[in-house]
């Protein structure tokens, strides 16, 4: 392992630590301030205004990350979390309130930034596009473990586990950015073409497609446990699986990869439209399943794309929009006299996007840097040589 995949791999040991650490905040959250005697409205009501700023300010913060060193962005965000952790669990009720505002700043900061960050440290499009699919599976293993502060809080307090986990991702950060500084100055790759730029933002309607399909699921039906982690044990190992296919595919296999997954992502998108409205445990399971393996040909390869398709300087932009697609779709659930129009127009638009990818192969060259194919490349270079 080279000083460059160091870097990376300790950046996005410090993803988990700081999703974890996100998501088991959040998790205590409400029931916290009730057990201090704040009114379940109100608690809902800061629950919904801290995941809302965590949604909006990442798109802000973004603008900075294209201007400023992410790895720098990225430790800036875990002190200012850290800071955030240590006064919203140790400190006073009195001081909650700059606790939670500190928090929103420095992960939404880290949302924007820290897989950016860890892209950064490698040369080529193909190597980015793998950081951002093991940023994806990062993601998941880290809020997947985020209970765990649930079992160790005790009532009216909230884990230390999230203000520690925090404390170890800011090392990390600190690592990283120490060894950036040391390393020469890396020599910039081949970057994507201009005509692949457009393919980003056409992916935005299979994605929101994809997220309100799992916002309209029913909610209030009696599952097993392990259905709730189906989405979870699924993600997290196929997203290394991704990864490595990406890595080892043949250069002229790559781009049909990244095709025959969004197809497969999308087709599985609208066949699970079937099972919508159906108020049955088991067709539910089925549903998620589906979604599931929607999500993997979706989500997955468009928060990768979003990493290595765009100039690297626009990276955080492009990642955050990503991010605040769920909240989207989750304000079109709770709208019911849109959300059936709105699966419409999205699954219509969804599925001519990726007729577009499907047809028109060199949009998804372009996203990653190639203008001909590589098969074709390669031919010329062999015939040069050997002539």
């Amino acid at each position: 392992m080279n000083a460059r995949t160091l870097g990376a791999v300790v950046l996005l040991a410090g993803l988990v630590l700081e999703r974890f650490a996100a998501y088991g905040f959040r998790a205590q959250f409400s029931a916290v301030l009730v057990e201090r005697g704040v009114s379940r409205v109100d608690a809902l009501r800061q629950y919904g205004e801290f995941a809302e700023a965590q949604s909006v300010l990442p798109i802000l913060f973004a603008g900075l990350a294209i201007a400023l060193p992410r790895v720098w962005l990225a430790l800036l965000g875990t002190l200012v979390a850290l800071f955030g952790y240590v006064l919203a669990t140790f400190g006073s009720f009195e001081e909650f309130a700059t606790g939670v505002t500190g928090l929103a700043v420095g992960v939404s900061l880290l949302r924007a930034t820290l897989v950016c960050a860890a892209a950064d440290f490698v040369d080529v499009p193909r190597d980015r596009l793998v950081v951002g699919v093991l940023g994806y599976g990062c993601m998941n293993l880290g809020a997947s473990m985020a209970p765990i502060t649930i079992v160790a809080a005790t009532p009216g307090h909230f884990s230390e586990l999230p203000a520690h986990a925090a404390m170890l991702a800011a090392l990390c950060c600190a690592f990283a950015f120490g060894l950036q500084r040391a390393l020469p100055r890396k020599s910039v790759g081949t970057e994507p073409l201009p005509k692949g730029l457009v393919g980003i933002g056409l992916l935005i309607a299979p994605l929101a497609f994809l997220w309100l399909m799992f916002e309209s699921q029913p909610m209030d039906l009696d599952l097993p446990w392990w259905a709730h982690w189906l989405n979870t044990l699924v993600i997290v190992p196929v997203s290394f699986v991704v990864a490595l296919v990406f890595r080892c595919a043949p250069a002229h296999m790559l781009s049909r990869a990244i095709i025959g997954l969004l197809v497969v992502g999308l087709g599985l998108c609208g066949a699970g439209a079937v099972g919508l409205n159906q108020r049955d445990s088991a067709v539910w399971v089925g549903l998620q399943a589906v979604l599931t393996f929607a999500e993997i040909g979706l989500a997955l390869v468009v928060f990768a794309l979003a990493v290595a398709s765009l100039p690297q300087r626009f990276a955080p932009v492009a990642v955050a929009i990503v991010g605040a697609s769920p909240r989207i779709a989750s304000a079109l659930a709770g709208r019911p006299e849109w959300q059936t129009t709105a699966l419409g127009v999205l699954g219509f638009v969804s599925f001519v996007t990726v007729a577009m990818f499907a047809v028109l192969s060199p949009l998804t060259l372009g996203m990653l840097g190639q203008s001909e194919s590589p098969q074709i490349s390669d031919d010329v270079s062999k015939a040069r040589t050997t002539g």
